[in-house]
């Protein structure tokens, strides 16, 4: 009986994880839909969003951003600008984002008009990210990113999903779709490789992405208490290209491979 009992319960484990399996799936595949289809117009009102908001959140209060003045100062070198390259100094930057009070900006609109007219409902989502380690042994990595109440398009297939995978699984079919020099070997690379293993061969010993919180009711939310600072007006832009700098060294693992 007890040994009836054990099959019982593996038979139900199972048909759970398949059943799981399947609505990530389904999720994974709804999302890079949304994103992807239609020309892409969702990908470009995201763009449009992060942009709007890098260059008004320190006027309105909404972010905070500490950079270490040499990160500063290499990504706003021409040097970086014209040609990136694995520099020399440290990639150190701490930064605070809300996006409650943001909805008033046009894009916020232009983003959940979209995300609608694609097929997909706006839902609320915390992530924090932290990058931190000597990137290929060459450059030290301290990277610190706490957002909160982000948008994020998705869909119904998602709910319970989840959604650090999710986004992995987009990200990468964003990469294999917009990357002309990939060829076969390298695409089916990126598409095995997780975050993980990203972080690992490139030396990063602390790589955190969790995404939590999930609110897709649409009710008010209450804002995380950001202390007013005084940084650059351009920080969190150049905070974003210390993103696409570890995207960039990421992108030198896969072509090693």
């Amino acid at each position: 009986m007890y040994g009836m009992k054990k099959i019982i319960f593996g038979a139900a484990f199972l048909a759970q994880l398949s059943f799981a399996r399947a609505d990530l799936e389904a999720c994974e595949a709804e999302v890079e839909a949304l994103y992807m289809d239609k020309a892409g117009i969702l990908a470009l009102a995201t763009v449009r969003l992060a942009q709007d908001y890098n260059e008004t959140c320190h006027d309105d209060e909404l972010c905070i951003t500490n950079m270490d003045p040499q990160t500063m100062d290499y990504l706003s070198s021409t040097q970086y600008n014209n040609n990136p390259t694995v520099p020399e100094v440290p990639i150190i930057a701490d930064v605070d984002a809300e996006f409650v009070g943001f909805e008033d900006h046009p894009t916020w609109k232009a983003y959940v008009d979209t995300c609608e007219m694609v097929g997909g409902k706006v839902c609320r989502v915390d992530v924090d990210t932290d990058f931190k380690g000597a990137a290929i042994d060459l450059v030290e990595i301290d990277l610190d990113f706490d957002t909160h109440h982000m948008p994020f398009c998705m869909t119904d297939a998602c709910d319970g999903v989840d959604l650090e995978t999710v986004a992995e699984a987009v990200v990468k079919k964003a990469i294999i779709t917009q990357v002309d020099d990939l060829d076969e070997k390298q695409a089916a690379l990126v598409q095995t490789l997780t975050l993980k293993q990203i972080c690992d061969g490139l030396g990063i010993t602390e790589c955190k992405f969790v995404i939590e919180n999930i609110d897709c009711s649409g009710a008010p939310q209450s804002p995380v208490l950001i202390k007013k600072s005084t940084p650059s007006s351009s920080s969190v832009r150049k905070v974003a290209h210390s993103i696409a700098f570890l995207t960039g060294l990421a992108s030198f693992l896969v072509t090693v491979f």
